[in-house]
């Protein structure tokens, strides 16, 4: 069709411009000054789609035969670049200004076909991206029906549930009202039946009175007999028992002479003899000393175990069995025993010392070394305490406290700690 000339019906013109493209925003032509040839104009169409080449030819050579020996000064040619959604208004190209430059019409036909080739391009790219996104939604409404029919059929299950829940509650609920009444009838019957016992009982009661009434009287005096007698065996068992232990200590102190006089046999003997007699923690815990002296250890630490088991609160004894297991080579134990002992009585040096040396032979050297401080501030005149002390320095890398530990002890009177100091 012909392109007509109209004023331009947006807000004020765009300003002339040096770039290759500028925005119009409507297809329409627009000229409301004077042709300027030392300006770019622009051409404006109204409908871009049927504007020919036919047309931008006629327009361009009346140009050329009303300004002879100029050159071109201006071409504008809209051009719909893409096509949106047919719900949208259609919206407008860049506006190409050629401006100052000779333009054969055929070189103008090729660039309209490279400008339709462009629009038809992203028009495909603008139809992809429209089915893409009906596909979308397609699928976001799929997702949407598939959800809201879960939902539905959840709340139908839900409801279900509910409604088995509620029955199965009120048949439980009938079922224990049925079990009350059952329980209430028979709860009725017994008592009938204590009630008719009881008079039947109390009737018997009347008639058996006087019998009864002998018959505890010779049960009390039975039951005095016995309780005296009862009472004569407790004496007399009480009586044994005392001789016993009194037997019992006699042994014991006659072992504890022996033990102390380095007599480990006797003093086992007299031991067991005690033990037979009464036993006792303290017994045991002799025969312990007796059997670990001989170097029996295994019936030592059995006498051990029997006299912690009679007496745990005596420290002596767990440290003794400390000896033992560690000598057996159960140092987890023997470690324990000395924690036990060190818990129960903490003013004892001989225990802190005992659970610094088995700290040492596992290479816990700080920790060895804490509780052998601690042996020494317990008992400072002891040499070995400062010996074990100077070897766990020397462990740790510290030889200036070490020699001081080992003349500490030399000292004391320690006299293996000279061989440390050569």
């Amino acid at each position: 069709m012909q392109a007509t000339l109209r004023p331009y019906t947006r807000a004020a013109p765009p300003p002339a411009r040096t770039s290759e493209h500028q925005w119009c925003g409507n297809l329409a032509l627009w000229r409301e000054r004077p042709l300027n040839l030392k300006e770019p104009a622009t051409l404006q169409c109204k409908d871009s789609v049927n504007f020919s080449l036919t047309t931008m030819s006629r327009y361009l050579t009346c140009l050329l035969e009303g300004v002879a020996g100029a050159t071109i000064c201006f071409a504008v040619v809209w051009i719909q670049l893409h096509l949106p959604p047919a719900e949208a208004p259609l919206p407008l190209p860049s506006v190409f200004v050629i401006r100052n430059e000779d333009v054969s019409p055929a070189a103008l036909r090729a660039r309209l076909a490279k400008l339709e080739e462009e629009r038809l391009a992203r028009l495909e790219v603008e139809r992809a991206r429209e089915q893409a996104r009906r596909q979308t939604e397609a699928r976001a409404e799929e997702l949407r029906r598939v959800r809201q029919a879960q939902e539905a059929a959840a709340r139908e299950q839900a409801r279900r549930e509910a409604e088995a829940r509620a029955e199965q509650d009120r048949r439980t609920r009938e079922a224990r009202e049925a079990t009350l009444d059952r329980a209430r009838r028979e709860a009725e019957a017994k008592a009938e039946s204590v009630r008719r016992a009881r008079i039947d009982r109390m009737a018997q009661l009347r008639r058996t009175q006087e019998e009864q009434t002998a018959q505890e009287q010779i049960q009390r005096e039975t039951r005095a007999l016995a309780e005296k007698q009862r009472l004569e065996q407790d004496a007399q068992a009480r009586e044994r028992a005392a001789e016993r232990s009194l037997r019992a200590r006699e042994h014991y102190n006659v072992g504890v002479r022996n033990y102390n006089n380095d007599n480990w046999d006797s003093a086992i003997d007299e031991a067991s003899r005690a033990l037979d007699l009464a036993p006792s923690a303290a017994s045991y815990y002799l025969r312990g000393l007796a059997y670990s002296q001989k170097r029996n250890d295994r019936a030592a630490l059995a006498d051990l175990h029997r006299a912690i088991e009679l007496d745990s609160e005596k420290p002596a004894y767990y440290h003794q069995r400390a000896i033992v297991s560690n000598r057996m080579g159960d140092q987890d134990r023997a470690l324990a025993d000395e924690t036990r002992a060190i818990d129960l009585d903490a003013s004892k040096a001989v225990y802190w010392v005992s659970r610094g040396v088995l700290k040492y032979n596992k290479r816990a050297y700080s920790e060895a070394l804490a509780d052998e401080t601690r042996a020494i501030a317990l008992e400072p005149s002891n040499g070995r305490y400062y010996y074990l002390r100077g070897l766990t320095h020397r462990a740790l890398g510290d030889r200036t406290a070490a020699q001081s530990d080992f003349q500490a002890a030399l000292s004391l009177g320690y006299a293996e700690a000279e061989r440390e100091l050569r």
